[in-house]
Parts: structure tokens; sequence; C-alpha cells
């Protein structure tokens, strides 16, 4: 049997996120309104715009980080990116750490993100488990429950 001893879903539910989609919507809907108001109709160009807002919207809506520590490797999925987990096994890491960093300073943002540091998935939060590969590959999971990763970790490696 495979024991799960973490389990982990993000989301993109950080405030100024959901401001900066509203003061979008406000400025992206005013023309709109004001077409409507004057009987004008509406351009080709506010359809598409509308259409592509929706599309923003429904995507950080979608995004998803899922993250499970198993007692065969890590799994790690970022929707809609990954379509499937990507699997990890403990015989391909040689080290694994919690750790502290900056998403905008070390990979340019939140995301999925390539920087010098290695490949980075990130939703918000500047905790992440650090995953060294044998083969040089690094690769940052944020997490917001970098304590109890730690434990997890720590009674791994006894």
């Amino acid at each position: 049997m495979n024991t799960i001893f973490f389990k982990e879903t993000q989301r993109f539910n950080v405030w100024w996120i959901w401001l900066i989609l509203l003061v979008c919507a406000f400025f992206s809907f005013q023309p709109l309104l004001k077409a409507i108001q004057s009987n004008e109709g509406i351009s080709s160009d506010q359809i598409i715009g509308l259409i592509v807002f929706g599309l923003v919207i429904l995507l950080f809506m979608l995004f998803r980080l899922d993250t499970k520590i198993q007692e065969e490797g890590i799994y790690v999925q970022f929707f809609p990116f990954h379509l499937n987990k990507k699997f990890h096994s403990w015989d391909s890491i040689s080290h694994v750490e919690v750790v502290e960093y900056s998403p905008l300073k070390d990979f340019g943002g939140w995301g999925l993100r390539w920087g010098r540091k290695g490949k980075c998935y990130t939703v918000k939060g500047n905790s992440g488990i650090y995953i060294h590969f044998a083969d040089g590959k690094k690769l940052l999971i944020g997490t917001q429950k970098p304590e109890e990763v730690k434990r997890i970790l720590e009674t791994k490696n006894r």
C-alpha cells in the first residue's frame, strides 16, 4: 500500500490578483456600458475583448497546484499546464529541503517559472519544497504548509 504522508492543494486565491482583475474588468466594461446606453451597439473588438477577459478569469479559477508526498516519491500537478500528475521517485532525488524564497527575485513571479535556481511551480507565498535531483536539475514547489513538510521529511530521512 502506498501511504500518503502529505497532501496539499493551492489555488490563485490571493486578494491582490482578484483586485487587479476587478480593476481591469471595471475599465474594460466602461466603454461597453457606454455603447449599450447610447444604443451604438457593441463592436466586434469589444466582443473579442469580453471573450478574452472571460477566458482569463476562467483560467485563474482553474489554476491549481496539487502536491503529494508518498512512500514512493513526490507527485505534483500544476493544472491546467499538467493534465497528469508528474511523479518524482525518491531514487531520482538526491536531496529535498523546505526553503524560503523570493518568487519575484528568484523566479520572476508566480506560476510555472524557470529561473537561475531551476524550475518552479508556485501559487502564493514564499515557502517551498526544493528538490535537488540526482541529474543536477532542481524543482521548487510552493507550499503553504512548510512546517508540516519539514516534519514529514525529517521523519522520512531517519
